[in-house]
């Protein structure tokens, strides 16, 4: 959790200083790159590395989110990484209650 903590602080600093949440095609990326339509006075760096999850895994960022449709959802699949079913269930970490 906290991870998506630290994640939801850089995200949240970067809607503040570029007026809009990183895209889902920009992904988390944006937080370490300069998006090639923010300016450089407007951006600055928000993390040095992403990290991965507890098992190694990438976070799943998407804005607009699913959940937090004015906002962006991130979560984790967990150790057993997306349920082969599809959906949601295998979701272990995650920015919505």
């Amino acid at each position: 959790m906290a991870q998506i903590a630290n994640f939801k602080f850089a995200i949240e600093q970067f809607e503040a200083d570029c007026g809009r949440f990183p895209s889902t095609a920009e992904g988390l990326n944006a937080l370490v790159m300069r998006p090639a339509d923010i300016p450089e006075v407007r951006w600055h760096q928000y993390l040095e590395r992403i990290p991965k999850d507890a098992w190694g895994r990438d976070f799943v960022y998407r804005c607009p989110g699913s959940h937090n449709t004015n906002g962006f959802d991130l979560f984790s699949y967990g150790r057993d990484g997306p349920s082969k079913a599809g959906g949601e269930s295998g979701i272990h970490l995650k920015n919505w209650y």
